[in-house]
């Protein structure tokens, strides 16, 4: 029996999903021998365009990894054809020559990252997988916390393998120190 065109078009989207799963952002780095950590992404909806290489989950979007949670009202996940001309390792066991790899991720209105004691909100996000970085953007601007610290600015970029960030275009600071010698002073007034 041959396969419908229809039929044919759902192994595509499931293999890219599939895939996805496989090697999730932020938690693939190169030349980890761990396992990729399981990517959880729940929404009111899911659809997939450019025969599932875009895949869109719109309304109460949560999407988990790790010690990462995103959540948006849309979500866009990318992906694109494996790259055969680099070298790769796959944690997996899967083929490095076939099959897809997540490209990027695009989070849109109401956006909100959680990372440990990090947090951080704009109307836009967008993660690139392959530099583990993440956009974020605001209107008037996009605004980070870490404990009572607050940072806005109109463009936050995140990089997430690093453990380190910028601000573009217009910075705004408030630190509230902890057990500073100012606040020691003041208490023994």
């Amino acid at each position: 029996m041959k396969p419908t065109p229809h039929y044919a078009f759902q192994i595509a989207v499931a293999g890219a999903l599939f895939a996805l799963l496989l090697t999730p952002p932020v938690l693939a780095q190169q030349g980890s021998e761990e396992e990729p950590k399981r990517l959880e992404i729940t929404s009111d909806k899911m659809r997939t365009e450019d025969n599932g290489r875009k895949i869109v989950f719109t309304g109460n979007v949560r999407g988990e990894w790790e010690d990462v949670v995103l959540t948006s009202e849309i979500l866009e996940v990318y992906t694109q054809p494996k790259d055969n001309t680099a070298p790769q390792t796959s944690a997996s066991g899967e083929d490095p020559k076939s099959g897809q790899e997540l490209e990027k991720i695009i989070a849109i209105k109401n956006v909100d990252v959680i990372k440990g004691t990090k947090k951080a909100r704009g109307d836009k996000a967008i993660y690139y997988d392959k530099t583990q970085k993440m956009v974020l953007t605001g209107t008037p601007h996009a605004t980070a916390w870490e404990n009572e610290n607050i940072l806005e600015g109109p463009e936050m970029i995140f990089y997430m393998n690093e453990d380190r960030f910028e601000v573009t275009n217009g910075v705004k600071l408030i630190l509230f120190p902890k057990n500073s010698e100012l606040k020691q002073v003041d208490k023994k007034k």
